[in-house]
C-alpha cells in the first residue's frame, strides 16, 4: 500500500475530510495530510490541539478484508509511531491504553480510528494521528503531560520529510488490506511498549470508574483489569490515568 497524498493548508478535521472521501470511493491509502486543524479531536471528542506548522496532523483510509478484533486497528499505528520514534529519533517511545503514544511518559501522539461497517464487513477504517513534532514548551503551556520531537531532541523537522520517514513503519504492519503480522504478536508487540503493565491505573468511562492493576490486553485487544479485591475486568473503551503512589504489591 502506497500513500497517496491530499495537502491541505489548513482544515477542520482531517478524519472528517477524509470519511467524506471514504464514503465516494477514495482507495486504500488515501491520506489527508494538514499543516493545520482547527477542530482537530481525540478520542471521546476532546480537542487536539492543532498549531499551524507544528504538528504532523494526517488521516490515512485503509479498507481491511481480514477478519481481526477492530481495537488491532488503533492498536498496530500506536505500535508503528513508537517504533519510528525509537528506531530513527532515538527517543525512549512507548505506548498507553488506549490510543497514545508517550516519550518519556509524557503524550506525543494520538490515534483516532473511526469507520464504517456493514454487517460484520468493514466498508473503510480512517485512522488519524496527530503527532506532536515542533511544539515548543510555551506551545503546550496549557498541557503539563504532552511533549513534542522537537522537546525530546532539541531540534527542529521538515514535516514533509516526516511523513514519508513514517510511511514504512505503517506498512511495516499493514499493507494489502490486511494486517502483516498476527493479532497475537501485534498484542505482544504493544504489551512490550506499554508504560503501565502491571500498574495500579484508573480507568474512566463515561460516568464510571475503575481502579485497579493493569494485566494488558485479552487475545481481541480489550483492557484487562484487576481491581484490589482481584475481581478482573475487561475494558473497551475509557481513558486511562497512573496511580503511582499506591503500594505495588502482588
Amino acid at each position: 500500500m502506497t500513500f497517496h497524498i491530499h495537502y491541505l493548508d489548513s482544515v477542520d478535521s482531517t478524519n472528517d475530510r477524509l470519511k467524506e472521501k471514504a464514503q465516494k470511493g477514495a482507495p486504500e491509502g488515501t491520506v489527508i495530510w494538514a499543516t493545520e486543524q482547527t477542530k482537530g479531536r481525540g478520542q471521546r471528542q476532546r480537542k487536539w490541539v492543532s498549531l499551524k506548522n507544528k504538528g504532523l496532523y494526517m488521516s490515512i483510509c485503509i479498507r481491511p478484508i481480514n477478519p481481526v478484533s477492530p481495537f488491532m486497528y488503533t492498536l498496530f499505528p500506536a505500535v508503528a509511531v513508537a517504533e519510528w520514534l525509537a528506531e530513527q529519533y532515538n527517543l525512549a517511545a512507548g505506548v498507553k491504553w488506549p490510543n497514545d503514544v508517550l516519550v518519556d511518559e509524557k503524550k506525543i501522539c494520538g490515534v483516532l480510528t473511526e469507520g464504517r461497517t456493514s454487517g460484520s464487513r468493514i466498508e473503510y477504517l480512517v485512522i488519524g494521528l496527530g503527532i506532536n513534532v515542533n511544539h515548543s514548551r510555551n506551545d503546550l503551556y496549557d498541557l503539563t503531560g504532552a511533549t513534542s520531537m522537537t522537546l525530546a531532541t532539541g531540534r527542529s523537522f521538515a514535516l514533509e520529510s516526516l511523513l514519508s520517514d513514517f510511511e514504512p513503519y505503517f506498512q511495516r504492519y499493514y499493507r494489502a488490506r490486511a494486517l502483516t503480522i498476527s493479532p497475537a504478536e501485534l498484542i505482544q508487540r504493544w504489551m512490550n511498549r506499554c508504560v503501565h503493565i502491571q500498574e495500579w491505573v484508573t480507568i474512566h468511562n463515561h460516568s464510571d470508574s475503575w481502579q485497579g492493576k493493569f494485566m494488558g490486553l485479552d487475545d481481541s485487544g480489550q483492557a484487562r483489569l484487576k481491581t484490589e479485591n482481584g475481581q478482573l475486568y475487561t475494558l473497551t473503551l475509557g481513558s486511562l490515568s497512573l496511580r503511582r503512589t499506591h503500594d505495588s504489591g502482588n
